[in-house]
C-alpha cells in the first residue's frame, strides 16, 4: 500500500507581510532552502511515497517550484481549493487521493517539525485510534492548541489557544497527524471547517484521539521573529552537517580581509566585497552582491539583492531584489522581537537609518530615515 500525506499550504501568511505579498509562506527560504522543500524531503525520508499539496494562494508558484516531485524521489499531486475551507476542508477536496491509502499523514506546511514519521505511524497503528497528533512541549502554550493526556496517551481534552493560566498542559499540537481515512467522512462537504476545533474534539469524545510526544525540533513560522529563529536553528544544523561553521557555495566570491562568522550560509554566485563582517546567523540568497565594509548579523537576505559599501544590517529580513545604498543602518531589536522587514524590490537610498519594527511594502523606495516603527505602504 502506498504511504501518502497531505500538506496544507494554502494560507495567506498574513503575519509575515509584506514578504508574503509576493510569495506563499511555504516558499520562504530557511537557511537558503524553501520551507516546503524541507517538508517534502523529510516526508520522502520518512517513507512517504506520495504527497498531496493542498494549495490555494499563489498556487502556481508552488507548483512551478516543486513540480511533480521527481527531484525529491516522491510523487507530488496538487489539490486546489476554489475558496478557503479551513484546516479540515482540504481533506474533503483531496478525498479521492487519500481514501484508498490506509492511514495517512496530514501536516501544516508552515512549520519545521522533525517528526519521526515511521514511529508516528507505528504509534498510531498500535493505539488503534482514528487520529494521532504529534505533540511538542513549549513554555507558553497560549498561542497553540493544547492537549490533556491520560496514562495511555489518549487525549482527554483538546483546547485551541487557551489563556496561559487555563492550559491543561504544555503539550501543544505540532501540526502533524496520522489519520484514518474515516476521518475524511467527518468533514462536511463545501463548508469551512477547523480540524482542531471541530473534528478532533469529536474524535476525542469517542476515545479515539491519541497524542504522540515528539522531542525533536519544532518551530512555528507564524511571526517574523519566529522566522529568524527558524533560520538560526537550521543554520546551526546545516553547518554542523557540513562540519564547518560556515557553508559557502563554490561559485561565491569573497573579498580580501572579509570575516565570516558562523553559522552562516552564502548561496550560489554571490559576490562579497573586501573588509566585510558577516555573521553570525546570516543566510545570503543566490546572486546577491555585497559591497566593501558591510556588516551583517542575524539576517535573512532573499536572492538577487544588493547591499552597497559600508552599510550595516542586523535582525532583519530582506526580500528578493532589495537594493540597499551606501552607509545605510538597518537595526532590528531581538530583545523586543522587532524585526525590520523590506519587501521584494525595495530600495533604501544612501545614508539612511531604518529602525526596529519597520516593515516596507514591495517596490517602495525609502528616501528619508525611518526613526519610529511603522508600516510603509
Amino acid at each position: 500500500m502506498v504511504q501518502k500525506a497531505i500538506v496544507l499550504v494554502g494560507g495567506f501568511g498574513t503575519r509575515l507581510r509584506p514578504l508574503s505579498c509576493t510569495r506563499p509562506k511555504a516558499l520562504f527560504p530557511v537557511a537558503n532552502v524553501p520551507l516546503l522543500e524541507r517538508v517534502v524531503r523529510a516526508l520522502a525520508e520518512g517513507g512517504v511515497e506520495e504527497v498531496v499539496l493542498a494549495v490555494s494562494y499563489q498556487a502556481d508558484l508552488i507548483e512551478a517550484k516543486l513540480g511533480g516531485g521527481e527531484k525529491f524521489s516522491i510523487r507530488i499531486k496538487y489539490s486546489r481549493e476554489k475558496h478557503p475551507l479551513g484546516t479540515a476542508g482540504p481533506l474533503w477536496y483531496a478525498r479521492d487521493e487519500l481514501r484508498d491509502s490506509g492511514p495517512f499523514f496530514m501536516l501544516n506546511g508552515d512549520i519545521i517539525a522533525e517528526v519521526d514519521y515511521k514511529k508516528l505511524l507505528e504509534f498510531h497503528q498500535e493505539k488503534g485510534g482514528m487520529a494521532s497528533i504529534a505533540l511538542h512541549e513549549v513554555e507558553d502554550p497560549s498561542r497553540y492548541g493544547v492537549v490533556d493526556l491520560d496514562s495511555s496517551k489518549r487525549i482527554l481534552k483538546f483546547v485551541e489557544k487557551p489563556p496561559e493560566d487555563e492550559a491543561p498542559s504544555n503539550l501543544i499540537n505540532a501540526g502533524c497527524y496520522a489519520l484514518n481515512p474515516e476521518v475524511i467522512d467527518m468533514v462536511p462537504e463545501g463548508k469551512k471547517t477547523s480540524i482542531e476545533r471541530e473534528i478532533f474534539p469529536k474524535i476525542a469524545e469517542k476515545g479515539k484521539l491519541f497524542g504522540f510526544k515528539s522531542d525533536s525540533i519544532w518551530i512555528d513560522l507564524g511571526l517574523p521573529g519566529d522566522y529568524l529563529c527558524a533560520n538560526r536553528t537550521m543554520l546551526e544544523r546545516e553547518c554542523k552537517k557540513a562540519s564547518s561553521s560556515v557553508k559557502i557555495d563554490s561559485t561565491a566570491k569573497i573579498g580580501k580581509n572579509t570575516k565570516i562568522r558562523g553559522p552562516t550560509i552564502i548561496g550560489a554566485n554571490c559576490i562579497i566585497g573586501e573588509n566585510c563582517d558577516i555573521g553570525p546567523y546570516v543566510a545570503i540568497g543566490e546572486d546577491t552582491v555585497i559591497g566593501d565594509g558591510v556588516n551583517l548579523e542575524d539576517t535573512v537576505i532573499f536572492p538577487r539583492s544588493a547591499i552597497k559599501n559600508f552599510s550595516s544590517i542586523a535582525y532583519a529580513i530582506l526580500g528578493e531584489g532589495v537594493v540597499i545604498g551606501q552607509w545605510v543602518k538597518i537595526q532590528g531589536s531581538p530583545e523586543e522581537g522587532q524585526v525590520v522587514i523590506l519587501g521584494d524590490c525595495c530600495e533604501v537610498t544612501d545614508k539612511l537609518t531604518v529602525t526596529a519594527g519597520t516593515s516596507v511594502c514591495p517596490f517602495k523606495c525609502l528616501k528619508e530615515c525611518v526613526l519610529t516603527p511603522q508600516r510603509i505602504l
